[in-house]
């Protein structure tokens, strides 16, 4: 991956999953994210937590791919593991 603006975006969404403080911040919304795959596991992540249903791979896998049929298996692990 090399696009920077995935990268901020895929950052951006792992601090969202590994902080919950981040989620509430007024300055983080959907919009803010250019791609549609990204738009789409940030309403993910918001969903879950609106549930009450644990963040991880396979939770935002499934509910990702309910929105958008783009998200896989591949972008999931990206944004789990884009500092790594």
């Amino acid at each position: 991956m090399t696009d920077p603006v995935i990268i901020a975006e895929y950052r951006l969404l792992n601090a969202l999953i590994q902080n919950k403080a981040f989620r509430s911040d007024s300055r983080v919304h959907e919009d803010i994210f250019l791609h549609e795959t990204a738009k789409s596991l940030y309403q993910a992540i918001m969903g879950l937590e609106k549930q009450d249903i644990t963040l991880s791979p396979a939770s935002l896998l499934q509910a990702g791919n309910e929105i958008d049929f783009n998200v896989n298996k591949s972008i999931i692990d990206a944004v789990y593991s884009v500092d790594q």
